[in-house]
């Protein structure tokens, strides 16, 4: 039967094949002449240095047969995979809350960078949270940023104000600047001063805005625990 052409393996496979065959072969007829010819002791000396020769030709040939062999399945044998790194883990966690009052400081990194904000959810009994109040501050900035999510059901005839005290003093206008989905976002940058005067004002606020039914509607705001956010955003926010 003739044999398809291989690689360059196992070539070299079947060339040893054939010379350990032909090697047995002659063994075997080497063999048969010495039992007819070694009825003296001579002859039998001779027989047996003889088959010594032949084992060892065929021991020779059977060794370099596995290495041809090793060798072709080393060729074929696909290389192992290479174990992939894990990645590095940041001793630091990538978020740290902490709650003062009623106010949260969050922090997270970002690309490197600590980001961070004081805030307060606005809950309702019968709806869950309603609204949010932040307060940010950048890098570089002098002023803070103070921005208010609300529902989207709101109508633009007037800003949304931050107020407090019996009289409810303007703490600061926020500017409606989008609506999303699911709220609309309006904020106002504030000094210093003002920020100030809220850290000392009683624990209570107001958030009033005017709905899409042009109805004045309240939300109330806690100022407890908002210096201490305050304070502990500063001090966060320096640290490298």
């Amino acid at each position: 039967m003739p044999i398809a052409p291989g690689p360059a393996g196992d070539s070299r496979l079947i060339a040893s094949s054939g010379a350990c065959k032909e090697s047995s072969s002659r063994a075997r007829r080497l063999g048969a002449r010495l039992y007819f010819d070694g009825s003296s002791d001579a002859g039998g000396a001779k027989m047996k240095r003889s088959l010594k020769r032949s084992s060892m030709q065929i021991a020779i040939s059977s060794s370099a047969l596995i290495g041809v062999f090793s060798a072709a399945l080393a060729q074929q044998s696909p290389p192992l995979p290479t174990a992939t790194p894990s990645p590095s883990i940041v001793s630091e966690p990538q978020t740290v809350t902490a709650t003062y009052g009623d106010w949260t400081l969050r922090c997270d990194r970002v690309g490197g960078q600590r980001v961070c904000q004081v805030s307060q959810a606005i809950v309702v009994a019968s709806r869950g949270t309603v609204a949010q109040l932040t307060f940010t501050k950048p890098a570089g900035k002098a002023a803070t940023t103070v921005t208010a999510l609300l529902p989207p059901n709101v109508s633009f005839i007037a800003n949304a104000r931050l107020v407090a005290g019996a009289n409810d003093a303007n703490l600061a206008n926020l500017i409606w600047r989008k609506c999303l989905p699911g709220s609309c976002v309006a904020d106002a940058e504030v000094s210093d001063d003002p920020i100030r005067q809220w850290r000392e004002q009683a624990p209570a606020g107001k958030l009033v805005y005017v709905n899409a039914s042009e109805q004045i509607v309240t939300m109330g705001i806690s100022f407890k625990g908002l210096a201490q956010a305050l304070d502990e955003y500063a001090k966060t926010t320096a640290a490298p």
